[in-house]
């Protein structure tokens, strides 16, 4: 069964919402300050205690904020860093389950591009767009995804995704897992509960 994350939570009722429409995980941003979605260190514990029992929580995070945070809400980390940084983050963090983001261009990333993101067993292909560090929003060729994705056990993805293309794009790739935050959206950062409802249930209808 493909797994089914909504990221970009900046209240806890859309937490709750995304949680009640059966997803597997839930994501909460920090460490991206021009984003809509960026929530303070401060409200991190908050919305993170709002995640149900047999939910997951997700950190969504950079290297830089990893390391100001004093405290983590979670093991789970969604982690944007250089990718000759990923092993020493590896090995500094041993006790967190990261999932590095390997951002997807117009071409095949060269083979030592991929390479660092192998030592994880699950890593998310989102869609790369310069000057930008975080969700972009945008999709971008599947079929590079498709082929990115022999080089690891499980892959999730991610990159403008929504109700309408998320079938195909599962087809496709044939991922672990799929990722959205603004295909579910009224505006950004605040989740439509109709949109995220049919998300998850576009996703099972493939299952």
């Amino acid at each position: 069964m493909v797994k089914v994350k909504i990221c970009g939570h900046t209240r806890k009722s859309d937490i709750v919402i995304s949680a009640l429409a059966g997803v597997d995980a839930v994501g909460v941003v920090h460490g991206f300050p021009d984003s809509p979605r960026e929530v303070s260190s401060l409200m991190l514990d908050e919305l993170f205690a709002a995640v149900p029992f047999m939910t997951q929580s997700v950190l969504v995070t950079n290297e830089d904020a990893l390391a100001r945070l004093e405290s983590l809400p979670t093991m789970n980390l969604q982690l944007h860093a250089r990718p000759d940084k990923l092993a020493e983050i590896r090995d500094r963090y041993p006790h967190l389950k990261i999932m590095p983001v390997l951002r997807v261009g117009s071409s095949m990333p060269p083979e030592e591009v991929v390479r660092p993101y192998t030592l994880f067993d699950t890593v998310c292909l989102d869609t790369y767009v310069e000057g930008t560090y975080g969700g972009t929003g945008r999709i971008h060729d599947w079929r590079l995804s498709k082929a990115i994705s022999e080089n690891f056990s499980c892959v999730v993805l991610s990159g403008g995704l929504n109700p309408t293309n998320v079938q195909e794009a599962i087809r496709m790739v044939e991922p672990y897992g799929v990722d959205v935050s603004s295909g579910v959206e009224s505006s950004p950062g605040i989740k439509d509960a109709e949109k995220v409802r049919k998300f998850v249930q576009m996703v099972r209808q493939i299952d």
